[in-house]
């Protein structure tokens, strides 16, 4: 069963939807951890028939994360291990989620503030970018790679069966393209995304919107409900740096208009993310040698590859066009 998860007691018994409620513990440094009312608010929460969201505020924030103050690690670090054994040990059955930050997609602000990350990300961008402009797209992408990098070795000891959430507001970042870079399953191999204002089918949680695996919010939407197939169609996500953005977005948009559903993964990931799927799509002036061979073994297993662009000369390949006319829709 889904996790719908209500924000407080009053929303939950309000909305027939939901089956799980959201309890708040401030795991901030200058916490004293001692959350007294915790077991009152699980006890009230068991009695309404709810299964257990808890939320870790451990107080980052855009303009002063602390992502690389020891000491403040140290101090988050404490708040898991007050977590882990008083509430994830004895709890653990009733748990559905576990929500590790809630708030914007980028720490631009927090990068420029502190000189020596600054000065990282400045190496990164060269990494990657090379000689090209700095953009608000290239903070986020940054901030996501040191943001989930830190937040999966501050929540080692809770990665488990239970789900870990992070919710993640991109309205500021709405094309498809950005998105589904930000969203990239490299950025979150045991944590799962949770986002507000998305618009681009993902594997995680809606806030305030739709989600495929749950969803975190005030109201009971009716379209969490609905359950739909899995898509048959796959689109790789180019490498960062790679990525065609305005080609990409066209894409998106005429799938969408056309009703055909999709995942997206990054080419790294391609071989475990093909089950199930059809067809994957690629943008073929972005395909590595090493996809190439992938989208090989694609074809070898009886799946179709469409391109946008050049032909990549497989055996099982169709243009992105024919493609969608193929779909009769």
């Amino acid at each position: 069963m889904k996790p719908i998860i209500a924000e407080t007691g009053y929303e939950f018994a309000k909305g027939p939807n939901f089956n799980t409620l959201n309890i708040y513990l401030d795991g901030r440094s200058s916490s004293d951890l001692l959350w007294e009312s915790l077991e009152s608010e699980i006890e009230t929460a068991l009695k309404l028939g709810a299964k257990l969201s808890f939320e870790i505020d451990f107080g980052f924030s855009e303009e002063r994360a602390l992502l690389r103050d020891p000491a403040c690690f140290f101090s988050r670090g404490r708040a898991v291990t007050s977590f882990e054994e008083r509430v994830y040990k004895p709890y653990r059955e009733q748990i559905a989620a576990i929500i590790l930050y809630r708030g914007s997609g980028s720490f631009k602000k927090t990068i420029c503030q502190d000189a020596a990350l600054n000065s990282d990300f400045l190496d990164w961008k060269v990494e990657f970018f090379e000689e090209e402009e700095v953009t608000d797209q290239m903070f986020r992408l940054f901030s996501m790679e040191i943001f989930m990098q830190y937040l999966h070795r501050l929540s080692a000891p809770l990665i488990d069966d239970v789900p870990l959430l992070a919710l993640f507001d991109l309205a500021d970042s709405m094309r498809p393209s950005f998105q589904a870079e930000l969203l990239s399953k490299t950025f979150f191999p045991y944590i799962i995304p949770g986002v507000k204002g998305a618009s681009i089918d993902f594997n995680g949680f809606g806030w305030q919107g739709r989600g495929s695996l749950g969803y975190v919010g005030h109201k009971p939407l009716s379209l969490i409900e609905i359950e739909t197939a899995p898509p048959t169609l796959g689109i790789v996500i180019p490498e960062m740096g790679k990525v065609p953005y305005d080609l990409f977005d066209k894409t998106i948009n005429c799938l969408v208009e056309n009703g055909i559903a999709y995942r997206v993964f990054p080419e790294s990931l391609m071989i475990e993310s093909w089950h199930g799927l059809d067809q994957i799509l690629v943008f073929s002036g972005t395909v590595s040698h090493e996809g190439r061979r992938m989208l090989q073994g694609f074809n070898a297993a009886a799946g179709q590859v469409v391109t946008v662009g050049d032909s990549l000369d497989l055996i099982d390949e169709i243009e992105v066009e024919k493609f969608i006319r193929s779909r009769g829709i």
